[in-house]
């Protein structure tokens, strides 16, 4: 049945929207998650997760209170010739989404809701608990009325332990999950990140558990309920921040404008700044300086020791800034590339829109804005499947564009039950989920062993590909982060550069599901073994390759890390500058968003074969995936047209009034208030007590914002004063969110994650028990009592060799003679 849309849909009129097979769960098309309908609650801390779930081909209906989703009033916004304000962020987090007003809080809108739930597979809330008890919407309610459903609920602090009624913002999530602490001036105050980046790492997570709970629907036939923490999924991404406090007492710090270990720097040149790594690239640098005589007296012998060098950084520092001062940044990137080195210019998100890589890839893909006839570009989704197109993007829905049709479907479909796909004979915890499903693993470093770590938490069998030549420094597996990052996971030894070896990685692959790698696009190339060669051994193999830049482009085969990415995206850009000199983040965050969307393409592909059959090849690139995450700045970039040269915080904060980070007594010790209303700010004044803040100059919130920097100053004279901890608590209970910000130390003795059993002991041959977070992927009620950290080199060389691929004794001892299993 086709109906034509309707009502207040003044921007499409010619639109079509066949809502009868969309909402229809035996029905597939060409999206992967086609048949599946998502009832979407989320305000900005889980609206990008549906928003995914869109993007694979979830019919996702927005259900909106008559004042329109709080979202709605969170900026960046664009002020139309009318006059009106049109949220960025609404418009990039609910693309690819039907509207629906609906008030599930009356009598007769409840009725409906909980209709809706009936028929729906998913349901996105970020409601407190005392909201949806209030109407009895309990999770329990909820699994009466829908056994099958997936129920996700993306809240601050999860629903349990001590903190789990704390008032929340993206900034309080910042502060709480220790992101912050490690971004800004190393002397100054901690800067918070562009965009709404704690509840990103949230929304990650939940599009992943989403995914996972489908399968287990598939092989149970029963529902899933999902308590996902945002200071947990924060956590989460900080990769060997906690692993590294853990183990050696070591509290990662705020480097201002260099990077862990000095490894990269910032350096001031001729145009702007530019992600250099002076240490790691020491030798060529130094025939560059000393070419051009900048550096005469680091030829003395002293300066080939690395500790001298490392004692004596800033002298370093300083020399290449100077030499670069006559370099374009553009010049230092082609130069850096040339000779492979991951250097890369800081742009803004206007350059980041001329990008000629992206342009290639057609990154950039055109959004009208909801009740406007404008037309800007936003980010893709920074994967490709080679057997599917790149999804349609429709624009985010005006307040209850799409009403008349999802009541006129609803009400057809009213007396039809709800259709079971499982099979409830079985019963599989979290642990057995992708039980079956066999992964061969050629990842290193960051995130590719995240992307399969994930899959080894959940039941799949990981087999990692390593050599005796390749398993050194960070890739040692009694390397405390190489042992977290690729636990639950077996160890093999072969040598690809051996024809013999390739041979043997084909036979594996015939027995298995999923091949990751994460090697630059010419080195799977060169070994004959791209996914084209691999469908050949098994035609249904699903491969996923994770690059830097993507296997297509004029860039495809430039080298980058974490901190590359952080500088070509806009990222670094658009943090608030330290005197204008851009500061790094002191974590590898951009690789962890990669290997995240990496897991999450991974199971898409799973569901898309367990639909058709059929395999396919995943082209991910990370540096589109931190782009994902800059939506509302490329958006913003692209209607004003303007490259922005400087950043002030409040472009960030349009929901609080005063919102920021202030200092409390103690050293390095701060939290972080988000005022988002007139109420707020009194309980605020009466709590302080401070005459000052009674002024009329601050009595409202747009008084406030127009005198913010004033009142920061003063606001900040007064928590200097208090101890942070003690402060949160005295806001926390009028209702004001605030967040002391942790760090390591901190988030160690956090009551409330050590309540929901968020860090867990793993037990390593060599290594002994290691510390780590479970992830805020698993259930924090489920044990990980038979997880185990990474195995020893070849530790399973006879399971996989002799008894997968059923090679003789002689046969293994005759190729460990000839290097090949090595």
């Amino acid at each position: 049945m086709r109906i034509r849309a309707g009502g207040k849909n003044e921007q499409h009129p010619s639109k079509e929207l066949d809502l009868a097979k969309n909402m229809n769960r035996e029905a597939l098309g060409k999206g992967i998650l086609a048949g599946i309908t998502v009832l979407d609650l989320a305000d900005e801390k889980g609206s990008f997760c549906s928003k995914l779930l869109a993007d694979l081909g979830a019919t996702v209906i927005k259900i909106e209170p008559p004042e329109g989703n709080p979202e709605r009033k969170i900026g960046p916004f664009y002020r139309t010739q009318a006059g009106e304000h049109v949220s960025l962020s609404f418009a990039y987090h609910n693309s690819n989404k039907f509207g629906l007003v609906l008030d599930p809080w009356t009598a007769e809108g409840k009725k409906t809701f909980l209709h809706l739930v009936q028929k729906a597979d998913v349901l996105v809330e970020t409601f407190s608990s005392n909201r949806l008890g209030k109407i009895d919407l309990s999770p329990q309610q909820l699994r009466r009325t829908n056994p099958e459903l997936i129920h996700l609920s993306i809240t601050g602090f999860g629903r349990s332990g001590p903190k789990r009624n704390f008032h929340f913002s993206d900034l309080v999530g910042s502060a709480a999950g220790g992101q912050i602490y490690l971004s800004g001036p190393d002397h100054g105050p901690p800067c918070r990140l562009p965009g709404l980046q704690s509840c990103y790492s949230a929304c990650l997570h939940g599009a992943i558990a989403v995914l996972l709970s489908l399968r287990k629907k598939r092989l149970t036939g029963r529902g899933s309920y999902i308590d996902l923490s945002i200071q947990e999924a924060v956590v989460s991404t900080l990769d060997n921040v906690m692993i590294n406090y853990f183990r050696e007492g070591h509290i990662a710090k705020r480097q201002g404008c260099h990077y862990e270990g000095n490894y990269f720097s910032i350096i001031k040149c001729k145009n702007g700044f530019c992600q250099i790594s002076i240490l790691g690239n020491w030798e060529t640098l130094l025939e560059l300086l000393t070419c051009e005589q900048k550096c005469e007296d680091l030829l003395r012998p002293q300066w080939r020791r690395p500790e001298y060098r490392q004692n004596r950084y800033d002298y370093i520092f300083n020399l290449v800034e100077r030499w670069a001062h006559s370099w374009d940044k553009e010049q230092l990137f082609e130069l850096g590339q040339t000779m492979r080195f991951p250097w890369a210019p800081v742009v803004s998100p206007d350059e980041v829109l001329g990008s000629p890589q992206l342009k290639a890839r057609r990154f950039f893909i055109p959004l009208s804005l909801p009740g406007t006839s404008l037309t800007t570009w936003v980010p893709r989704v920074p994967y490709k499947f080679s057997r599917l197109p790149s999804p349609p993007l429709r624009a985010a829905p005006s307040l209850g564009e799409y009403n008349e049709i999802i009541i006129k479907q609803l009400n057809l479909n009213k007396n039809q039950p709800a259709i079971s796909r499982g099979n409830s004979s079985c019963s599989p915890t979290s642990s057995g989920i992708l039980k079956g499903i066999r992964v061969v693993d050629l990842t290193r470093m960051v995130s590719g062993p995240l992307a399969t770590r994930i899959l080894a938490d959940f039941g799949a069998e990981v087999i990692k590909i390593q050599s005796s030549t390749t398993a050194q420094g960070a890739e040692h597996n009694e390397a405390i982060p190489f042992a977290v990052r690729n636990r639950n996971k077996r160890s093999i030894c072969l040598n690809l550069n051996q024809q013999a070896a390739r041979k043997i990685f084909r036979r594996l692959v015939a027995i298995s599901d999923v091949v990751v790698e994460n090697y630059s696009p010419r080195v799977m190339a060169n070994w004959n073994l791209t996914y084209h060669q691999l469908k050949r051994v098994r035609s249904d193999v699903i491969m996923a390759s994770i690059s830097a830049m993507g296997h297509s482009g004029p860039w495809k085969n430039y080298v980058a890390f974490a901190p590359t990415i952080h500088a070509l995206s806009g990222f670094l850009f658009s943090m608030p500058h330290r005197k204008d000199h851009p500061t790094n983040l002191a974590y590898p965050y951009g690789d962890v968003v990669a290997g995240l969307y990496a897991a999450y393409a991974i199971l898409a592909a799973l569901e898309y074969r367990e639909r058709t059959g059929k395999g396919c090849h995943i082209d991910l690139s990370a540096y589109e995936a931190l782009c994902t995450l800059l939506g509302p700045e490329y958006m913003k970039s692209a209607l004003s047209r303007k490259a922005r040269s400087k950043r002030t915080e409040y472009e960030y904060l349009p929901q609080g009034a005063p919102e920021g980070c202030y200092p409390c007594k103690g050293n390095d010790r701060w939290c972080v208030i988000s005022i988002q209303n007139d109420k707020q700010w009194k309980d605020f004044c009466r709590i302080a007590k401070q005459s000052e803040f009674l002024s009329a100059r601050y009595s409202t919130k747009e008084a406030r914002i127009k005198n913010r920097i004033e009142l920061d100053k003063l606001i900040a004279q007064w928590t200097v004063h208090q101890n942070a901890e003690d402060l949160v608590g005295r806001l926390q209970k009028a209702a004001i969110a605030a967040a002391a910000v942790h760090n390591a130390a901190d988030l160690a003795k956090d009551k409330h994650l050590i309540s929901r059993n968020f860090f867990i002991s793993l037990q390593h041959p060599g290594l002994g028990t290691i510390r780590c977070d479970r992830s805020s992927l698993w259930p924090w009620r489920e044990s990980t009592a038979k997880w185990k950290a990474a195995p020893l080199l070849g530790q399973d060389n006879h399971y996989v060799f002799a008894e997968l691929l059923e090679m003789s004794d002689a046969d293994i001892v005759s190729l460990k003679k000839q290097g090949v299993i090595r």
